[in-house]
This record gives C-alpha cells, structure tokens and sequence, in this order.
C-alpha cells in the first residue's frame, strides 16, 4: 500500500473524509478564451452540418446547403498553402544570413571540409621581418587541402 495521506488517515481513524481540493471546489477553474469557444462552437456545427449531409432523413435541399456550408473547410484554402511555401530566406536581411552561416560553422566545422571550402586567413600586419606565406601554409595545412 501506498503512503498514507489524510484520506487513508481519516478512513483508518474513523472520522468523516476532508473534503478534496480541487479546481472545482478551490475555485481555481481555468475557463475557455473567446477564441476557444468560437473553435469548439465551429466543431460542433461542422458536425452538425456533416450529420445533415450523411442523414437519410434529410431532404436534398438540406443536404445540398450542408455540404455547400462544409465545402471550404474540407481542403486547405489557397492562401494558407501559400503561406507554408514561401521562402524563409526571402525576408531576411544578409547580415542575418551570414550571423546564421557563422554560427553553423563554429558549431559544426566539419562544412567547411565537407563542402571544399579553403577559409580566407585572417589578413595580418605584417612586420618587417616577416612574410605572410608561413601564415597562409599553415591554414592550407590546418584545412588539408
């Protein structure tokens, strides 16, 4: 048996059970938003509606109005399929597209090998002394190319 909780105490000891706390007796109860309800009541008429149309009861004029009232909500509608198709690059500015790129590739650097890409090395000061091949050798070492 489980733990004892103050149901089981009340039952063992022989006094009157609490009453429970829940959202109905607490008063917490969370009702539905207009929207909500304007979903749930076009359910219920599309269900009415679609009864109609499947009745045998019922006159073909009725029938016919059913399913004229049902008819554009069976498929799709043409302007939400257009919506789920558009571009999602099309809106986004090109330093939000290079961010993005950047942060796939330091998380991921193995695009970089996967896709032949040689990175551009860092442009360097160069000091007298120095030249910039022993740089450049290193990064064509570094990718493997």
């Amino acid at each position: 048996m489980g733990q004892p909780n103050q149901f089981t105490q009340a039952a063992s000891g022989g006094i009157p059970k609490p009453p429970g706390a829940n959202q109905f007796t607490t008063g917490k109860r969370i009702t539905h938003d207009e929207s909500t309800r304007d979903k749930l009541r076009s359910e219920y008429a599309a269900r009415v509606l679609e009864r109609i149309t499947r009745s045998r009861k019922a006159s073909i004029s009725d029938k016919c109005a059913a399913a004229k009232a049902l008819l554009p909500y069976g498929k799709p509608m043409l302007s939400s399929t257009e919506f789920s198709q558009l571009d999602p690059f099309e809106d986004m500015s090109v330093e939000t597209m290079v961010e993005q790129c950047k942060a796939l590739i330091l998380s991921h650097p193995e695009i970089i090998q996967a896709l032949n890409l040689i990175p551009n090395p860092a442009v360097v000061q160069q000091s007298e002394g120095m030249s910039a091949e022993p740089a450049v050798e290193q990064v064509i070492k570094d990718t493997g190319t």
